[in-house]
Parts: structure tokens; sequence; C-alpha cells
């Protein structure tokens, strides 16, 4: 007996028992084959035609169900897309921040004349507060942004969930 490679020795025994092996495999499979026939293609085929059969309702029911669930995330989804509207809820408060400068400054006019102080001066102009309106406009937009921004995100997030 050789372990392969080129050799030219024939091994009657090897090639009986492959052969045999062989033959009682084919067997086997025949069995199965016929079992399946006999029991399971049966089945099978009632399966199908079951299947067939509900074919038409399901997708009847399924593109139903697409259409009623489509009319209600629509208008849902399209809300949510759209979100809150940043720039005009940053804009009223901005003018919060304005109003509130403009009514310090009526108020810093109204002391500063109850002092005595002209508030056309030079020394009312020291007393104004340009930059701190320029810092608190900054900050508040920013704040706004941030905030409104993140709750269209929460908003969406939310809705994907549904």
């Amino acid at each position: 007996m050789s372990g392969g490679g080129s050799s030219s020795s024939y091994d009657a025994a090897y090639n009986a028992r492959i052969a045999t092996l062989m033959e009682e495999e084919s067997a086997r499979g025949a069995e199965r084959y016929a079992w399946e026939k006999q029991y399971y293609q049966p089945y099978e085929e009632e399966m199908i035609a079951a299947n067939r059969a509900l074919l038409p309702y399901q997708t009847a029911n399924a593109l139903s169900l697409q259409q009623n669930v489509g009319n209600l995330i629509d208008p849902t989804f399209a809300a949510l897309e759209k979100g809150l509207n940043v720039e005009g809820q940053v804009g009223a408060a901005v003018n919060d921040v304005y109003s509130a400068f403009d009514k310090a400054d009526a108020q810093k006019k109204t002391d500063a004349l109850r002092m005595g102080i002209d508030p056309t001066s030079n020394a009312w102009a020291t007393k104004t507060n340009n930059v701190d309106r320029a810092k608190a406009e900054g900050q508040t937009r920013f704040s706004a942004r941030n905030a409104l921004e993140q709750q269209n995100l929460e908003n969406l997030m939310k809705g994907l969930q549904l």
C-alpha cells in the first residue's frame, strides 16, 4: 500500500473497501430520499399551497398597515425634522438681553439725573456698559442656540424610537 504520489502500485483490497463504502452511502442516500419524498414532500407541498393562499391577504394587510403607519408617522416626523425655531428663539433671547440692558440704562440715567450728573456728559459716558452688553448678547446667543439644537436632537431621537 502506498501513501499516494506517483506510485503505480494498485491496492485491490483498498479499492474494494472504498467501493463498498460508496455503495452503502449511496443506499443510505436513496433511503433518505425515499423517506423525505414519502413524508416530508407532501408536508412541503401543503405548506407552499397554504402560503400561496395567504399571500394576497398578507400583501393587502401589509400595504394597509404601511399606509396607516405612514399617515401617522409622517406628520410627526415632519414636525420633528423641522424642529424648534432656533433662530427665532435665539433672537427672542437676545431681545430679552437688550430689554434688560435698556431698562438698566434707563435706570442709570434716572439715577444720574438724581445725583445731578448730565447723562449726555463725558462723566456719564464712562459709566456705560457696552462691553458688558456685547458679552451678555454673545453668551445668550450661544446658550440659547446650544440648548435648542440639543432639544431638537433629543426630539428626533425620541421620534426614531416610536
